[in-house]
């Protein structure tokens, strides 16, 4: 028996599969109690595991905090600032002095190697170890264990990049070097990739001694292209697209896909891919199914804007302390009026949600009827009205998105949502074949399983 585990941000699912299909799915609310906590529960009651298969976008929740702190860089000499100088702007139109994004890691640690190799792959000034010696001793002074070694055109010749991670392994040093594509043009794609690899390995690490401790079956990670690994700090980026590699694995006949799922909304294609992601940082090397995160999610805070209408903030807020519907938000979301619409919440989220609670959504209710009393543009609507209007505007805006984005007339949709939406979608957007996914938990765990047989 085997099983698969699928972790967002605060949910996670949990399948397990015997004679090659899936026996039963169970999804975790991690806020409420640990993952560790959930996982060993659940396994506890189950016979003996043969493997665990993870995709996993818990990563993610460290965006938001400064990476890279103690990531130590060793550069071509006379390129210490390119971290620095190749950081994009922020989106901000008519500055006269535009501010850049915080690179990855500190320039406190980076360091300067002479050595070159010339875009013909010659060897022009050799690799000066002894400073190789030097930046060893330094970053032992100072505790650094990770180090990221980017050399210019590694990828048309790596001896130097290669004789330098071999160098500071041999000094008990982490090492993140991997070269970029030969059929790239751009060096901090493939810089930013290792840096990234760097600040994320700690995190990573941690999840899976999480993992392990819950468990004796071995432990394999899913990367960007659905193969599994572990014990690769190299993939450790990758990993983030795993969930969007397994959810298009089995669905190539349909060319996009329309993910609602409870933490993400999606617009995902299953036929293109991108070579390069539009990080925070710029743009890192790393391949992906094509995927176009929805301006409206979920968990966006509900505001009246300075007209007086309701509309959403556009900032995710994500579901911890989670919506008033949970009995513990204090702000009102998307995810609360959506409730509020299907008026079954009780029976729709029972076995995934307990946390929804009769409570948190007459506080909610109350609140709308609030906006109605105090704002004029709204006094004409009921509750009910209002929440309707809400849902309707927040289906217009995913459904104006798709169309911008498809090339196709048919679009699947999936996810937790899917259902209570799917209708809706048909009579606003007719020109478009819209398809139901029903079975998506089920398949989403089959799909983990096809993907851990490939193993790296």
């Amino acid at each position: 028996m085997q099983a698969a585990l699928s972790i967002g941000r605060s949910f996670a699912e949990l399948f397990v599969c015997e004679n090659e299909s899936v026996r039963f799915v169970k999804r975790f609310y991690m806020p409420s109690e640990s993952l560790s906590t959930h996982l060993k529960k659940t396994l506890d009651e189950l016979e003996n595991i043969s493997q665990l298969t993870v995709s996993s976008r818990r990563l993610e929740k460290i965006f938001a905090t400064k990476l890279g702190g103690s990531v130590a860089q060793v550069v071509t000499s006379g390129f210490q600032s390119w971290p620095v100088f190749r950081q994009p702007t922020h989106p901000r139109h008519f500055e006269i002095s535009p501010s850049r994004f915080e690179p990855l890691a500190s320039q406190d640690l980076i360091f300067g190697v002479t050595e070159r190799i010339d875009s013909t792959g010659a060897v022009t000034q050799a690799l000066a170890i002894t400073e190789l010696e030097f930046i060893s001793q330094k970053l032992k002074m100072n505790g650094t264990k990770r180090i990221c070694i980017n050399f210019l055109h590694s990828n048309i010749n790596s001896c130097h990049q290669e004789e330098a991670r071999k160098y500071f392994i041999e000094q008990g040093f982490q090492v993140f070097s991997r070269k970029r594509p030969t059929t790239s043009y751009d060096e901090m794609p493939s810089w930013r990739v290792n840096l990234l690899n760097a600040c994320l390995a700690g995190s990573f690490e941690d999840l899976t001694s999480e993992l392990q401790e819950v468990t004796t079956a071995p432990v394999y990670f899913l990367n960007g292209n659905g193969a599994s690994f572990s014990n690769s700090s190299e993939e450790v980026a990758s990993s983030l697209f795993a969930w969007a590699e397994c959810l298009t694995r089995d669905l190539h006949f349909h060319s996009e896909i329309l993910l609602l799922d409870l933490e993400n909304w999606s617009w995902i294609s299953t036929k293109n891919r991108n070579s390069n992601w539009e990080s925070p940082w710029g743009i890192v090397d790393l391949d992906h199914p094509q995927v176009k995160l929805l301006k409206v999610q979920p968990t966006d805070e509900l505001q009246i804007d300075f007209t007086g209408c309701l509309g959403f903030s556009n900032e995710n807020l994500g579901y911890e302390p989670g919506p008033m519907s949970f009995g513990r938000g204090l702000k009102p979301l998307v995810f609360d009026a959506l409730v509020a619409v299907t008026k079954q919440p009780t029976e729709q989220f029972a076995d995934s949600l307990p946390q929804v609670n009769v409570n948190g959504q007459q506080k909610y209710l109350a609140m709308s009827g609030a906006w109605i009393k105090h704002h004029k543009a709204l006094s004409d609507l009921t509750v009910e009205e209002l929440n309707q209007e809400i849902a309707s505007s927040v289906l217009d805006q995913i459904g104006l998105e798709v169309c911008l984005a498809t090339t196709s007339r048919k679009i699947l949709v999936t996810g937790f949502f899917a259902n209570s939406m799917f209708s809706i979608l048909q009579k606003k957007f007719p020109h478009i074949e819209w398809m139901l996914d029903s079975q998506a938990s089920t398949r989403l765990g089959s799909s983990l399983f096809e993907c851990s047989r490939e193993k790296k």
